[in-house]
């Protein structure tokens, strides 16, 4: 049995099963990890595979996360001398995945190019990219639901203590190394901004904490999107215990609904903001002229 554990805020931890530990010391173990470590979570149990499955799953994991500074960088610069090039090789390659892409996207260009440098696959084999998942597999997605306020809560501590920790050294001491892609990560992209004298060091904080909270957001309306995913409530005292039943029915065959009585209720999508009036007199109330 395989669990992993995707918290839903800035970085992504893949959490396989461990060694040595039961189903039910993985469910419980993941579960609260996935509750300290993430904001919005989404918990995927696949069904109880053959070892040589597993095995699978976890050489498939590491291939799809392998990464090289060295190859990257190369890829990087020769990307800005000749993207054309670049792309040509991505298009014969990787057809599939160049066909959903912009000549221009050198991130996921790069980054296609990189699995494809170290695996000798294509980045599309990882993946699929139609969103269907494969008939073969049952799987139970587990997501947890914060209440806004406890949200914003949470990222604010959790922004609060990246400064605590020494971000803005970190990032100091990466300056210059960092590629185009990492240094518009949420945090680094903020300190190397501050670091560059365009804001002081509070002012700093509270961009890291508003991009966090935009990045929860989009992260929420993909979660939307998985209509058979499950929602428990994230600092609910019992919620190893209602992910544990609901993991063990499920692999005894049951089948486990959004609206499951250990579930809450999936959190809505807000409202769109209001529209803002486009003069100045029309939102003071002025007339509109005839």
């Amino acid at each position: 049995t395989g669990l992993v554990v995707a918290p839903g805020f800035v970085d992504l931890n893949c959490r396989l099963g461990e060694p040595g530990l039961t189903p039910r010391e993985t469910i419980r173990t993941g579960t609260r990890a996935a509750a300290a470590g993430g904001f919005t979570t989404v918990v995927t149990m696949p069904d109880s595979l053959p070892a040589a499955d597993n095995v699978g799953t976890i050489q498939l994991l590491r291939e799809i996360c392998s990464r090289d500074a060295a190859v990257r960088d190369r890829l990087n610069a020769a990307f800005e001398q000749d993207r054309a090039a670049l792309w040509l090789e991505l298009q014969q390659l990787d057809p599939v995945y160049a066909a959903g892409r912009h000549p221009n996207d050198q991130r996921r260009i790069v980054r296609a190019l990189e699995v494809i440098r170290l695996t000798g696959k294509p980045y599309s084999s990882f993946h699929t990219s139609d969103g269907v998942r494969r008939s073969d597999l049952r799987t139970l997605h587990l997501g947890l639901h914060w209440p806004k306020a406890i949200l914003h809560h949470r990222i604010a501590q959790r922004c609060a203590g990246m400064f605590q920790a020494g971000l803005v050294a970190e990032v100091a001491g990466l300056r210059g190394r960092l590629s185009p892609e990492a240094s518009q990560a949420v945090g680094y992209k903020e300190v190397l901004n501050h670091l560059a004298g365009h804001c002081d060091l509070a002012t700093a904080q509270q961009q890291v904490e508003l991009a966090s909270r935009h990045l929860a957001k989009h992260q929420l309306t993909w979660y939307r999107g998985m209509a058979d995913l499950v929602w428990l409530p994230g600092d609910a005292a019992d919620l190893a215990d209602r992910a544990e039943a609901l993991a063990r029915r499920f692999l005894a065959g049951g089948e486990i609904l959004p609206d499951d009585p250990l579930s809450v209720r999936p959190p809505a999508p807000e409202p769109p903001p209001a529209r803002r009036a486009g003069r100045a007199g029309q939102r003071d109330g002025a007339a509109r002229p005839s």
